[in-house]
């Protein structure tokens, strides 16, 4: 449930401070060598979603409690 928003969220950091063209010349075209960075993006992913989730679920128990 929190993985597409932290998807979004590291996309848009990349993006920030590349280009789409970036992606798409040099180390990062499409080669056999780009799998082990497809893994290293999702472990980011699952990583950054992990916080996001916690937080999000502190969020719903003080909001209970707020009402």
């Amino acid at each position: 449930m929190i993985f597409p928003f932290a998807k979004k969220a590291i996309e848009r950091i990349a993006l920030k401070y590349s280009t789409r063209g970036q992606w798409t010349t040099g180390f990062y075209t499409e080669t056999p060598m780009k799998n082990g960075l497809y893994a290293f993006y999702f472990m980011l992913i699952f990583v950054v979603s992990i916080p996001i989730g916690v937080i999000y679920l502190l969020y719903l128990a003080v909001s209970k409690k707020a009402t």
